[in-house]
């Protein structure tokens, strides 16, 4: 009994304190909640088009590894010139090809955006960044591609002085 009564405090806790769509993004925002909006919201906006991404490790680890690569140098690209965790990954195909050691991943691509983050929701944060890419037609190409799996990942960082988050998706067959 008193194992099920600890249980039972320690879910209800940890309940009470996660995040939730309107709460207002603090300074140390939580990645890996606005990580798994993003996608939700991506899911949520393509359905009628029957575009649904799932996530996947390799592809996590690509899109998390850019986003850092971004947020590192406060530049939003595709393309890498510099050493990032101990290697130069300069392009998507590298990125693919170093994460995806088995090669299951076939035809990828890769977006990337970035989204200040002041007095902004965690959901309108995460609809910021699917506007941001469904303003440029070739991201929203892109997301509307038949691609079954697909990950996004946030970094915070700054770019020309302003906070906020580098996000890239990427996306494979």
């Amino acid at each position: 009994m008193k194992k099920l009564i600890t249980l039972l405090f320690l879910v209800l806790s940890g309940i009470s304190y996660s995040q939730t769509m309107s709460d207002i993004v603090p300074k140390n925002i939580d990645i890996n909640y606005i990580n798994s909006l993003v996608l939700q919201i991506c899911n949520e906006r393509t359905k009628d088009s029957s575009v649904f991404k799932i996530p996947n490790s390799f592809t996590f680890e690509c899109a998390e590894y850019q986003s850092s690569y971004m947020a590192k140098y406060s530049v939003c690209t595709h393309k890498d010139l510099n050493i990032h965790k101990g290697v130069i990954l300069t392009s998507i195909s590298d990125r693919k090809n170093y994460f995806d050691k088995n090669g299951e991943l076939t035809s990828i691509a890769e977006v990337c955006t970035f989204a200040t983050i002041d007095e902004i929701t965690y959901e309108e944060l995460a609809n910021k960044i699917i506007d941001n890419f469904f303003s440029s037609t070739p991201h929203r190409k892109t997301i509307f591609n038949n691609y079954p799996y697909g990950s996004f990942s946030c970094s915070y960082g700054t770019y020309d002085g302003q906070s906020g988050v580098y996000v890239t998706g990427f996306f494979s067959r």
